[in-house]
């Protein structure tokens, strides 16, 4: 599996503040069925009947049996289902998806056209023009710092570098020239020199924390620098506007017919440095081919009109966002996916079966956690973060002294038949090989963390782990389509804690959770279910 770690992630504590945007009831929910597939209807029907869901809300798309559909097959039923969801929106109803058995899992990326490559094109110039006036500004500042500072400085090299090196350079020259001006006092007859750098460093970084040390550094100087900059609060202030913009921009990514106003921006914010750096982004999404999907990620911006297809967006549900003053508009454009899926109808009847009556009296049984003991010193590896992440899930749960917790922190996965009463799982990492381990509790959730584990529901040797943990008896679980990326994941000490205080219906908790939309994961299972509903293991302060 490959590492991105691309989002700070903060290890949330259980123990959330605040109101919920959502507590999900059965008439939220609208049912979406294959009508080429009998047995959808049918199951949607008998969910419908089960949950209280009204009938009214089952709605029927004509889409290939197929686990995997072409983006224009997509695109031709996207009306129909946003005419569906903006209907029940006018109820003052937030509407959560859930697709039945039948309906395709995996979205493949839109064909490139003439308009891409010509976007490609103008990117690639901008990339190459930023890149050679970083290295000319830089080669101004090392001259402007030796002439203050008497001294010699390192030479910037002439020649074209590499994005990579040409950041890597232009940052250690900003460090040495923030340097020379911190250890000096603004002399009279250096003030122009300073003056300069600064004004280059501002170029080069924006209003950013280091070009902001520098203006309170000559605004505090007793030589007229007041006169010559803006009060330093007025600065802060326009910072904070444009990074929101910045970020509220984020949650759709970067399109062609938004990029130059957006880059402008970045440039505000983050100089021309974080510029190249959005540039470069942007070539590096398309390069990768990113645009496919599990279909249910990317149902969940229906409401949206364009959003970036290349690479994964924001997920504006997770928690982290709730303080964001723009985040209600965002999330009123976003809706809550999940499905109910398997290899045969009589499963998901009985995943159906088992969420219900095991909501009533409350899960119980024993979570095992498969770490894999990952050292590593600096503790900046991403596997080796995860791995801790599961070890501080056990350790959270253990002080609790209300659910049995078994952690395995060996290289090798629970052996065949080791692990009787399994409620909850969370491991890594056997790729696309289950490992019969567990004798699983009716309405058992987990889930393992590996690149492809949802890649197929259906064919029939498939030994992927959410494909076989369904058929074993799990109820709920999650998985990628497609190489998502480390990052993609819940972190466990956020996912589990959340389920075990027993608020929220599961999908709830997912979405609270999964880092990105418009990727690659998916959530199986019923919507409503609160298997800690009866016991819950932590309390959930409002």
């Amino acid at each position: 599996m490959q590492i991105y770690w691309i989002l700070s992630i903060v290890t949330i504590s259980i123990f959330y503040t605040g109101q919920y945007s959502y507590a999900i009831i059965p008439q939220d929910i609208l049912l979406v069925y294959n009508q080429r597939v009998p047995a959808s209807l049918k199951l949607a029907k008998y969910y419908a009947k089960k949950r209280n869901v009204p009938e009214s809300h089952l709605i029927g798309i004509n889409v290939p049996e197929n686990e995997k559909i072409s983006r224009q097959k997509f695109e031709q039923i996207i009306p129909g289902l946003r005419s569906a969801v903006l209907n029940i929106k006018k109820k003052g109803i937030t509407p959560v998806m859930l697709l039945f058995y039948g309906i395709p899992i995996q979205l493949e990326g839109p064909p490139q056209n003439s308009s891409d490559k010509e976007f490609i094109a103008t990117v690639n110039k901008k990339i190459h023009e930023y890149k050679q006036l970083i290295l000319q500004l830089c080669r101004q500042s090392d001259h402007l710092v030796k002439k203050g500072s008497k001294r010699s400085s390192n030479k910037s090299p002439s020649q074209i570098l590499s994005t990579t090196e040409t950041l890597l350079l232009a940052n250690k020259s900003v460090v040495r020239a923030v340097s020379y001006l911190s250890a000096q006092d603004l002399k009279e007859e250096l003030f122009e020199v300073h003056l300069h750098i600064s004004s280059i460093i501002m170029r080069l970084k924006g209003l950013s924390i280091a070009a902001r040390h520098i203006k309170d550094k000559i605004m505090a100087s007793k030589k007229g620098g007041k006169s010559v900059l803006m009060e330093n609060r007025t600065l802060v202030k326009w910072g904070t506007i444009l990074s929101q913009q910045l970020a509220e921009s984020s949650f759709s990514g970067i399109l062609p017919e938004n990029a130059i106003e957006r880059a402008t921006i970045v440039r505000l914010s983050d100089g021309i440095i974080g510029e190249l750096k959005y540039w470069q982004k942007y070539k590096d999404d398309y390069s990768k081919n990113n645009a496919s999907a599990s279909i249910d990620s990317e149902l969940t911006l229906i409401l949206r009109n364009s959003y970036q297809l290349h690479s994964w967006l924001p997920n504006p549900f997770r928690k982290e966002f709730d303080t964001l003053p723009y985040i209600k508009q965002i999330r009123e454009k976003t809706i809550m996916v999940g499905r109910m899926d398997g290899s045969n109808p009589n499963l998901i009847r009985q995943l159906i079966d088992n969420s219900v009556d095991v909501e009533a009296k409350g899960l119980k049984g024993i979570f095992y956690i498969d770490a894999r003991g990952l050292n590593d010193n600096k503790g900046k590896n991403a596997y080796y973060q995860y791995d801790r992440n599961l070890i501080n899930l056990a350790n959270l749960i253990k002080k609790t002294g209300k659910f049995k917790v078994v952690l395995d922190t060996k290289e090798d996965l629970f052996p065949k038949d080791s692990c009787p009463e399994a409620a909850l799982y969370c491991g890594w990492y056997s790729l696309g090989k289950y490992i019969d381990a567990f004798k699983w509790q009716k309405g058992a959730v987990g889930f393992h963390i590996a690149s492809s584990e949802a890649s197929t529901l259906k064919k029939p040797l498939s030994q992927v782990w959410c494909k076989r943990m369904l058929e074993e008896g799990v109820a709920a679980t999650l998985g990628p389509v497609q190489e998502p990326y480390l990052a993609s994941f819940p972190l466990p000490d956020t996912f589990f804690p959340l389920l075990l205080t027993g608020n929220l219906g599961i999908i709830e908790v997912y979405f609270k959770c999964c880092p990105f939309l418009s990727w690659r994961q998916l959530f199986i299972g019923d919507p409503l279910y609160k298997p800690f509903k009866k016991n819950p293991v932590f309390k959930l302060k409002e």
